[in-house]
């Protein structure tokens, strides 16, 4: 039963891969994922919070299963490199995170905060492959997920 509801997982995640490839995450819905899978919405919801935990869970599968691909790509340089890649979807996977949160009122400009955090995000990603990815995928996106959440005054605030 467990090996059953891990595979389901799996399949609603291949389904979200498969919608970001035709359209924007932010233009994706529970249900076009849910139609893709063939399954109902409850399916989703007994796996997942929402589509973010979704992306969530693409992220570490698709970093702990390729973790030699991301090696080598980040070694890609040149005019087309894989750290603007890299970058760009990253920005706009934060960009979408930060829309939906409503969070652009202030004193920065969303692009320079979303390449911010991409850029830091990619940091973390290089560092856990030179690092030979001691913690488990998933281990790896909670702990980037809480640096990137937590600013830095936070932190000194809960220290000092």
């Amino acid at each position: 039963m467990e090996q059953r509801k891990a595979r389901m997982k799996d399949f609603l995640a291949e389904s979200l891969v498969v919608l970001m490839q035709e359209k924007p995450f932010e233009k994706i819905t529970i249900k076009q994922i849910c139609d893709r899978t063939g399954v109902i919405r409850a399916t989703f919801y007994n796996h997942f919070e929402d589509k973010y935990a979704a992306l969530d869970y693409v992220c570490g599968m698709m970093l702990c299963d390729h973790a030699g691909f991301f090696r080598k790509a980040f070694q890609v340089q040149g005019q087309n490199d894989f750290d603007t890649m890299f970058l760009t979807h990253a920005g706009r996977g934060i960009r979408a995170i930060l829309d939906q949160e409503g969070r652009w009122e202030g004193a920065y400009d969303s692009e320079e905060l979303s390449l911010y955090y991409a850029n830091a995000f990619m940091y973390l990603c290089k560092e856990w492959l030179r690092r030979g990815c001691v913690m488990s995928a998933q281990e790896f996106c909670g702990y980037s997920l809480g640096l990137l959440m937590n600013g830095l005054k936070d932190y000194i605030g809960e220290k000092g």
